[in-house]
């Protein structure tokens, strides 16, 4: 808790913030006035694992974002935007500290940010003399929430929205929440599948949260047919999408002049839930098509083909229940003036994957659908649709927020403003996404995939897998965006040219 005095650093910054400040140019398709009292906030909203290619605002066959849409008419839209990370522990630190997963080193499930890079965040550039706030319901991102607390003036627990708000581990350690969730939930509960250390007290546990789910899936079986939404971490995590759209559109219309809002929501993260007129909304017959098996794995049967195609669409039909509640908020924001006075921006942490036989994100792949992730930003004023083709990266978020909101942009950030808000389009620009889950932290990094996108072309690189060879697979995104043909046999110039600076940045982190 921060001492509280007659007349403290952060008092004499928030009367400054009162002070006329100069006008940012115009931008994003607007201007903003000549002056204006407070500086704008910024609300970041992230759906989990919604991949870009699963998006109709995309360009994806199926109309899964008529919502989001709208929300796009009056944003700038950025159509290759990727996380650097395929899963959120090492997705939402990125985003968070403007740095790649090689310098904040959360590279585990349940990952923290390196001790000595915990204050390279976004709250903390941000500054005392406005409000910080941050919500999730997602327990991996809570934990990072955790470790950036000194700089949160307001940490919403991420049971707020939920039917069920039982004990959890932050109300039995208030002391070390981190610690106690490593220790109470992941190990002598076994809320990580396989690593209990006492079976009987898990299962008993287990039984009893399953038995209060089932309860609440029978009651609210008329909407949720399919069961209500929850979180994978905990099965006693269960709420209703309204509540949390509910709830979130409270957060946002509470935030004084000039606040920070991080607002990390669990859906469309599987298990899915969709409500039931999205059900069978996608049983039109449509078809993907088949692509070749991912790295690791074997040729793939027809019967898990078919498995893969049945989580896809289940995923496209939560995809558009979450897009109808995205669609009531936006609505609320234009009603409240939120839009007005705040940049609100919609991303993810990481996508998805249902293709190639392999299904959700939890694996080793960088494939597009699983790191291209939507990026839409609306600016105060704003009122046309501005489109941004060039590669850009979730480490430039945090970057731009602070240059928009007139906050000097810290050395350690290591994206670059984006282009449309300040930033210039490099069309060839190297754009770098990593899975190293295998790897210490204190360690350099010996095991990893690493995805290298310049201009038309994407590396993708299999490094150090015991008992393999390196491979890699290379494509052509502008002639083949599915990534179908691997060329790294057939554009040797290419190939070399990519992998070079591949294993120079593996060989720079490393030093």
């Amino acid at each position: 808790m921060k001492p509280r005095l007659s007349f403290t650093r952060r008092d004499f910054l928030k009367l400054l913030a009162l002070l006329p400040v100069a006008a940012m140019a115009k931008m994003a398709g607007r201007a903003l006035p000549a002056s204006a009292g407070d500086s704008h906030g910024a609300i970041v909203i992230v759906l989990d694992a919604l991949s870009a290619l699963n998006m109709s605002l995309y360009g994806y066959p199926r109309n899964t974002t008529p919502n989001i849409e709208r929300f796009a008419k009056r944003s700038t839209v950025y159509h290759a935007h990727y996380s650097t990370a395929n899963f959120t522990s090492s997705g939402t630190a990125s985003l968070l500290t403007g740095t790649y997963p090689w310098t904040h080193r959360a590279f585990h499930y349940e990952g923290l940010v390196a001790e000595e890079k915990v204050d390279f965040n976004l709250f903390r550039y941000w500054g005392e003399s406005s409000h910080r706030l941050g919500y999730t319901q997602n327990t991996w991102a809570d934990l990072l929430l955790y470790q950036f607390s000194p700089w949160l003036d307001e940490h919403i627990d991420l049971r707020a929205f939920n039917i069920e708000k039982s004990p959890f581990y932050t109300d039995l350690f208030h002391a070390d929440p981190i610690a106690a969730h490593k220790s109470v939930d992941s190990v002598a509960l076994e809320l990580e599948p396989g690593v209990s250390a006492t079976p009987a007290l898990a299962l008993l546990r287990k039984a009893l949260l399953h038995r209060g789910k089932q309860a609440a899936d029978r009651k609210y079986a008329a909407e949720y047919p399919n069961g209500i939404p929850q979180t994978l971490n905990d099965v006693n995590t269960y709420f209703l999408l309204e509540d949390v759209f509910d709830g979130v559109k409270k957060l946002t219309a509470s935030l004084p002049p000039s606040a920070l809002a991080y607002l990390h929501l669990f859906p469309p993260h599987y298990p899915f839930a969709p409500r039931r007129e999205f059900v069978d909304a996608f049983e039109d017959g449509w078809q993907p098509p088949v692509k070749p098996a991912a790295y690791f794995e074997s040729p793939v049967s027809e019967e898990r083909e078919a498995a893969v195609r049945s989580s896809l669409g289940q995923y496209d039909s939560y995809i558009a229940t979450v897009d109808e509640d995205f669609g009531n908020l936006f609505g609320f924001m234009e009603r409240e003036g939120i839009l007005d006075h705040n940049y609100v921006i919609l991303t993810s942490d990481h996508g998805e994957v249902y293709e190639r036989g392999v299904r959700g994100h939890t694996n080793q792949y960088l494939y597009e659908p699983l790191i291209r992730v939507p990026l839409i930003i609306s600016s105060p004023g704003q009122t046309s649709r501005v489109d941004v083709r060039t590669p850009t990266s979730s480490v430039d978020l945090a970057p731009t927020l602070l240059a928009l909101t007139g906050r000097p942009v810290p050395t350690e950030c290591e994206g670059v403003l984006l282009p449309g808000l300040g930033g210039e389009e490099d069309a060839q620009r190297s754009i770098f996404a990593i899975d190293t889950k295998s790897s210490h932290v204190r360690a350099p990094i010996r095991n990893a995939t690493i995805s290298l996108r310049r201009g038309a072309y994407k590396l993708i690189g299999y490094l150090g897998y015991e008992g393999m060879e390196d491979g890699y697979e290379l494509f052509d995104l502008q002639n083949d965006p599915g990534e179908m043909v691997n060329l790294a046999a057939s554009r040797p110039e290419i190939f070399s040219d990519l992998q070079k600076e591949m294993g120079d940045k593996l060989c720079e982190v490393n030093a």
